[in-house]
């Protein structure tokens, strides 16, 4: 990924990266606490890193930056049209740090194949919701075959909702087609160079 140099996150920046963990549940900026919070540029966008305290110690990051250091840290997310946009990588780190995924979707290999292609997410795809998951929240892609989270998504339908079309799925009077989830970033875009959809 080619960015521009690592700078401090701002306080308005910090305010929506916790502002999203607090809508995933409290308690959860706790897992963040080993890292410094940074802030980059990818392709025109704020991007927000996650640097270990190791690393940024050699960074020295109140002279600027090392020489020759243009990227470091995990990508957290984007900062884009004033809303930030999670990664893959954040949800990782949050479910690393508690053990469970929560605000996220579960999908078969199929569904999986699709979404790092760019498609949305259909209701056949789905194996499993673990809330919290609201109308309009990103939520974590995870892949049912091995655990890991392979993007990010919109939810179009709330988990009551979800849960109550897969009930229909499952005695054959719901359309298997119907998107349920847009498909906002996947670990394939930083391969195309794409930038998360919203």
């Amino acid at each position: 990924m080619c960015a521009e140099k690592n700078t401090r996150l701002s306080r308005a920046g910090l305010t929506k990266l916790m502002k999203f963990l607090d809508n995933m549940g409290t308690g959860l900026a706790a897992c963040l606490e080993e890292f410094d919070l940074m802030t980059s540029k990818y392709l025109g966008m704020k991007l927000f890193v996650a640097v270990s305290r190791q690393a940024a110690k050699h960074m020295h990051l109140d002279a600027g930056i090392s020489k020759g250091a243009v990227y470091a840290g995990l990508n957290l997310g984007f900062l884009t049209k004033n809303m930030f946009i999670p990664s893959p990588w954040l949800f990782e780190i949050i479910y690393k740090c508690v053990n469970t995924y929560i605000s996220a979707v579960e999908v078969k290999e199929r569904g999986v194949k699709a979404f790092l292609y760019g498609n949305d997410i259909l209701l056949q795809s789905v194996e499993k919701v673990y809330p919290p998951i609201a109308k309009r929240m990103f939520v974590a892609v995870v892949d049912a075959s091995d655990g890991r989270v392979v993007g990010v998504a919109l939810a179009l339908y709330g988990q009551d909702e979800l849960q109550t079309l897969l009930s229909r799925l499952r005695e054959g009077s719901e359309d298997p087609n119907k998107v349920v989830m847009k498909n906002i970033l996947d670990i394939g875009c930083f391969v195309r160079r794409c930038v998360p959809r919203v």
